[in-house]
């Protein structure tokens, strides 16, 4: 299905699996709607984010706040 489009297939279970972080807020408040939207009562959705790996210092030390 497209997650951009209001008319989802019908599921007991949506997975999102890195899909939220390459889009805009306003794309990401849009995909979620309509997921929310076609998600019969009961079910689920399952969200998987990548979080953004640690940029390196020039020391080559990975920490920051």
């Amino acid at each position: 299905g497209d997650f951009f489009q209001p008319d989802l297939p019908k599921a007991d279970l949506y997975v999102l699996c890195r899909i939220l972080h390459d889009w805009t807020e306003d794309k990401v408040n849009l995909i979620l709607s309509n997921v929310y939207k076609c998600l019969p009562s009961g079910k689920e959705l399952i969200l998987s984010l990548g979080l953004p790996l640690p940029a390196l210092t020039p020391s080559g030390d990975k920490t920051n706040p």
